[in-house]
């Protein structure tokens, strides 16, 4: 993995190193595995972000997403029944979500957890 992944690693190793100085230390464990696995697969997608087929069929889930929401937005209710408004609104979360593959922020916001879960405790700690 690239440079980036090794800096995650060792914040994840010093994680792991101060979760058995807490009574939760298993599940701390837990949570640092879970996290471990998103940034793998979230490096990966970054990654594969860059392919050039993959690419553009990220640009054209984006277009598609982008019309979907203009027509959302800007129709004319008047004339566009409910079901047909509903049916563009399920199709443009699920490009969203298909689009959210490729992002990392699930891993980043999971390790800003974890290390708000062990900084708490660290001061709780400090306090007893």
């Amino acid at each position: 993995m690239n440079e980036g992944f090794k800096v995650f690693q060792e914040r994840i190793d010093s994680l792991r190193r101060r979760s058995s100085d807490f009574g939760d230390a298993d599940e701390l464990d837990k949570r640092l595995d879970r996290l471990e696995a998103m940034f793998v697969e979230a490096a990966k997608a970054t990654d594969l972000k860059s392919v050039e087929p993959v690419k553009n069929a990220l640009q054209s889930l984006m277009d598609s997403a982008d019309v979907l929401a203009h027509n959302i937005l800007f129709c004319d209710t008047g004339s566009v029944s409910p079901e047909v408004l509903l049916g563009s609104v399920v199709k443009f979360q699920a490009l969203e979500r298909l689009r959210s593959v490729f992002e990392p922020t699930a891993a980043v916001a999971l390790l800003e957890s974890v290390e708000r879960s062990v900084e708490e405790a660290d001061s709780k700690e400090e306090k007893v």
